[in-house]
């Protein structure tokens, strides 16, 4: 267990009489993170070694690489009926209903995706390993997963019958993670402001937790993967909105929310919330976000990051200084 060598207690900022703010507080963003609105907190000190927050253990072999996915102009023009593996989310496809066996079949399409080329056994133990599929059971949900998919325009199925070299889907499947990425990778190349568009359309393809926030051995790597970029797009997307020549606040935060939706231990995104209501003048904001933070790391048992420290301590001093000008 980290071990705390001091504690502040803070009731306020330097100077403050009270919480009053010039903006309002930012309820959304607190309630996203599950707390509400302080009256003082306490800032631990870290140990001198600092554990890392824990993340989704990796799967012990090293996971498939990712599908290929076409050029980005191939992308835009591809057929919308063609059949998305949605996985930045509760874990869907399109044209697959939910109800009856359309989880199942949305998990086990996934798993042909990411991981295509398996065998039978493979899938059958990947599906469920404390009691495996029979092989009965998964011909069933392939037969039913290829007729719900369809066929495309060329009247293919988009999950062929032709197993040699184990399932794979058609290579035409599309996958929000792949689109994500295009779209991510294509903002940041970009850079600020005219990269702006693409990593805010990244974003909004995220709808929660990868894969439903569910513990798939055969997913971990991946979700670890999906987790960290999400944070770091949301990250990078909220800087360069907040120190933009004409701030967008409103729309950083809106990335900040995205992202603890995902992963809500990240203290990168809670640097940038107390950053975001710092700038708007929010102090009881800030004072939420450092409460957040501090509640989320008692959960998990670890010290505050250094980085999240300086900021607060930067924070504190600047409202220090303007309160005696």
């Amino acid at each position: 267990m980290p071990a705390a060598d001091q504690t502040a207690t803070v009731d306020a900022f330097p100077g403050e009489a009270g919480p009053a703010v010039a903006d309002r507080p930012f309820p959304a963003l607190t309630t996203a993170a599950g707390q509400t609105s302080p009256a003082s907190f306490t800032l631990i000190r870290p140990a001198t070694k600092q554990p890392s927050a824990p993340r989704p253990s990796a799967d012990p072999e090293s996971p498939e690489p990712a599908p290929a996915a076409a050029d980005d102009t191939t992308d835009e023009a591809a057929d919308l009926h063609t059949p998305e593996i949605q996985v930045l989310g509760t874990v869907a496809v399109t044209g697959v209903q939910a109800s009856g066996h359309g989880h199942r079949l949305a998990l086990l399409a996934s798993l042909i995706y990411f991981q295509p080329g398996r065998s039978a056994e493979d899938l059958c133990e990947a599906m469920d390993p404390k009691k495996p599929w029979s092989k009965a059971t998964l011909q069933a949900r392939v037969s039913e997963l290829r007729n719900r998919l369809g066929n495309d325009l060329d009247g293919r199925p988009y999950l062929p019958r032709d197993r040699t070299g184990g399932y794979r889907l058609s290579a035409k499947v599309r996958c929000d993670w792949v689109r994500f990425s295009q779209l991510a990778e294509r903002g940041l190349a970009k850079g600020a402001p005219t990269g702006i568009p693409d990593l805010e359309a990244a974003l909004a393809l995220v709808r929660g937790r990868p894969f439903g926030g569910a513990d798939h051995t055969w997913a971990a790597a991946r979700i670890q993967e999906m987790t960290t970029k999400v944070t770091d797009v949301a990250h990078t997307l909220a800087t360069w909105q907040r120190t933009a020549p004409r701030p967008d606040l409103q729309a950083a935060r809106r990335a900040v929310i995205a992202a603890l939706d995902v992963d809500d231990s990240a203290e990168l995104l809670y640097q940038d919330w107390m950053l975001i209501d710092d700038q708007a003048g929010n102090r009881t904001g800030v004072l939420q976000a450092i409460e957040t933070l501090q509640s989320v790391n008692r959960r998990l048992d670890i010290s505050m990051e250094p980085g999240t420290e300086h900021t607060i301590e930067a924070i504190m001093k600047r409202s220090a200084q303007t309160q005696r000008l």
